[in-house]
């Protein structure tokens, strides 16, 4: 039974940022499971490199590429906000 919870949860977190005058909203995920990546491209995010990121983002993911398994599969993506805050 699906009750579109994630769903709600990412769009309160567009919200959240939107209302705090973000710009974007970043998140990492893995790349080689069937439904991550193309659930986050449905809600309009993309895949960033990670030369792309800002020092504390890149950070992050080095530090998940650590300790998480399938570390080369750990992408980060990108939601640009701005047609959110007209």
């Amino acid at each position: 039974m699906r009750r579109r919870i994630g769903t709600q949860l990412l769009y309160a977190s567009m919200k959240v940022a939107t209302d705090r005058g973000g710009q974007s909203l970043w998140l990492t995920t893995y790349n080689h499971l069937s439904w991550n990546r193309p659930y986050y491209e449905r809600h309009g995010f993309v895949l960033v490199s990670p030369g792309e990121c800002g020092d504390e983002l890149r950070s992050e993911v080095l530090f998940e590429r650590r300790f998480l398994p399938r570390p080369e599969e750990r992408v980060v993506m990108r939601k640009h906000l701005a047609h959110l805050l007209t």
